[in-house]
């Protein structure tokens, strides 16, 4: 008999089937968890990053700023590598010797039997709201508390702890404030142990191995935003318009010497030459298109739909694990100009020995010319002509690479770094952007008021750096008694 004659059974079947496709992607990339009680919302993994489409649900998905107004994703992926030299397996994992050993979770694989997670809590400073749509409880953000801890000076902490195919176990805090002036940035406070452990059991598998000239690897793909998507471009939601500026590299003689005392990556939505109707930076939409409910048809008065800034910016680095004090020339690798869709962004295998060389590499390179400004070599980005995908498929994206530290067995290094989001408000993404519809100003115009962003986004990195002093102790503010200027009320040390 065939089930399918039945229209009830077939539902239930393909229930069923959804089900548990929902249930394997899940498994894949493993728990997840957002931080979101201030303009900026973020998921995290506990397999210690967060790899494209990690929930299959959209290619930009997170990172969403402001917050407050649907389908403000600028995150396509992220990805953490951690590679050492002269390494030799645990015999559960073959006992082999390689030159370069990398492990990886992200940009595209999911780091199962590389990354092994621990512990991942979401402990809260106050009970959970409940929010309710229409008269029903909303669960379109799992927030859910673990453990509620009053005293903790953050609204929100996140607690991961992965331990890695080579004994490095990461712990990552990553947490969030409601304040006002500081809500649109979450702060990630990293710590790389050398215990060991391989695996997820308690067992210490390398007791006695030390991790030589260890770098820890961020990629950073970012695409803003997933509101025009469809306005602009299909290929805008990869990042193949996204533009790349680095700042604090040591290349600022070269590019100007502005905000260069900040260690910073950052990105905006650059020009899109096979977009031709108007000028697209910003993101203006005139004409909207309803394709895959991110507007409505009524959206027509020429809003800024991407007119944001999201970057990283790192606070702590440790000199070596004998030495916490901060040490400035750290991130040692950086660069906006590593190809979204190269051979290394997929497929990644930690028994491949020329695959492994080549991505230690990439960790080690250095700092390399500012994307940016190969784009645009005279830096006039509110009159841009270049194509920021430089002839490639995808894009770019943006590294940081900590390193090279070496970890004798029981030592740790720490890095803090946060990531942070800003722009022109909704209310002046609105009035700019109908103003460039009616003619009212043109084009530069418009642009010189977007790139007022970059300015926002670096006053946020700032407000960020109010945190940390330049030793191993974290100083957290009481973020509720803060003014928005560099004066600081109080400080006092975190406890989790």
């Amino acid at each position: 008999m065939n089930i399918f004659h039945n229209s009830k059974c077939k539902t239930i079947f393909l229930s069923l089937l959804f089900l548990f496709f929902i249930s394997s992607v899940l498994s894949a990339q493993g728990r997840t968890k957002w931080l979101a009680v201030g303009t900026l919302h973020n998921w995290y993994s506990e397999f210690g990053s967060e790899i494209e489409e990690g929930l299959f649900t959209s290619q930009q998905y997170g990172l969403r700023w402001p917050a407050n107004h649907p389908f403000m994703d600028m995150q396509a992926a992220k990805a953490l590598w951690i590679g050492v030299e002269n390494f030799t397996d645990a015999d559960q994992f073959g006992g082999n010797t390689f030159l370069h050993k990398v492990v990886h979770v992200g940009p595209r694989v999911n780091g199962a039997n590389e990354f092994f997670p621990v512990k991942f809590k979401m402990y809260g400073k106050f009970e959970q709201p409940q929010v309710y749509v229409d008269g029903n409880l909303s669960f379109e953000l799992s927030q859910e508390i673990d453990e509620l801890n009053p005293n903790q000076p953050y609204d929100k902490l996140i607690y991961d702890e992965v331990n890695t195919m080579i004994g490095a176990t990461v712990k990552r805090r990553i947490y969030q404030f409601s304040q006002q002036y500081h809500d649109n940035y979450i702060i990630h406070d990293v710590t790389i142990v050398n215990t060991g452990n391989v695996d997820d059991d308690p067992e210490i598998e390398l007791p006695n191995t030390t991790l030589e000239n260890l770098y820890l690897y961020y990629q950073y793909r970012w695409a803003i935003s997933r509101n025009t998507r469809y306005v602009i471009g299909n290929a805008t939601g990869w990042g193949i318009n996204t533009m790349l500026d680095v700042r604090g590299d040591g290349l600022g003689g070269q590019y100007g010497t502005d905000n260069e005392d900040l260690k910073a990556n950052y990105a905006w939505h650059g020009k899109y030459p096979p977009f031709t109707a108007y000028d697209n930076i910003g993101g203006p939409i005139w004409t909207p298109t309803t394709v895959g409910g991110l507007l409505t048809a009524t959206d027509t008065v020429g809003r800024l739909g991407s007119a944001q800034f999201c970057g990283v910016v790192t606070l702590h680095a440790d000199q070596d694990p004998d030495d916490p004090v901060n040490d400035d020339s750290q991130p040692s690798t950086t660069g906006g100009y590593i190809g979204s869709d190269k051979p290394y962004t997929s497929k990644n295998d930690p028994f491949n020995p020329v695959k492994m060389s080549e991505e230690y590499s990439l960790m080690s390179k250095g700092h390399q010319e500012r994307h940016a400004y190969v784009v645009e070599p005279a830096g006039k980005f509110t009159e841009p002509t270049g194509d920021p995908a430089l002839g490639s498929p995808g894009g770019f994206s943006n590294v940081n690479g900590y390193g090279p530290y070496t970890l004798a067995p029981g030592d740790s290094i720490r890095i803090v770094w946060a990531e942070g989001a800003k722009g022109l408000s909704w209310e002046k993404c609105v009035s700019i952007g109908r103003d460039y519809k009616n003619g009212v100003i043109d084009a530069k115009t418009k642009n010189e008021f977007v790139m007022t962003g970059r300015d926002s986004l670096f006053e946020t990195f700032r407000r960020a750096m109010q945190i940390i002093i330049p030793d191993k102790v974290l100083l957290l503010l009481k973020i509720h008694y803060l003014r928005p200027s560099s004066m600081l009320m109080e400080r006092v040390i975190g406890s989790n």
